[in-house]
């Protein structure tokens, strides 16, 4: 099997905004809203992270356990994220060709 070699500049760390869905839950971005497993195995889906269960935001959604270590997987470990973000933050032509054909 062929190594590849995935390059990924999560846009979420630098400049792309969190993204609420139609179901109170915020996410990384609009990409992430695709119904991708991911992010309910992650527990970005919880109850007790849901809009209408918050009184703070910051202190309870972004900066809760699911939020915390997705933005360090992204910064140390692009690799294990999502198919979506190599698929829309992949920063070579080999990451994006092959998220493109097959799931990751």
């Amino acid at each position: 099997m062929k190594e590849y070699d995935y390059q990924i500049e999560p846009k979420c760390v630098k400049f792309k905004q969190p993204a609420l869905t139609a179901e109170g839950f915020f996410l990384p971005c609009c990409w992430c809203d695709r119904r991708n497993s991911y992010f309910q195995q992650k527990g970005f889906l919880a109850e007790e992270l849901n809009i209408n269960n918050v009184t703070d935001l910051v202190t309870e959604v972004f900066h809760s356990k699911p939020w915390l270590d997705f933005f360090l997987t992204a910064q140390y470990n692009p690799q294990d994220l999502p198919s979506v973000c190599k698929e829309h933050c992949g920063a070579n032509k080999e990451t994006k060709k092959r998220t493109n054909y097959e799931s990751i």
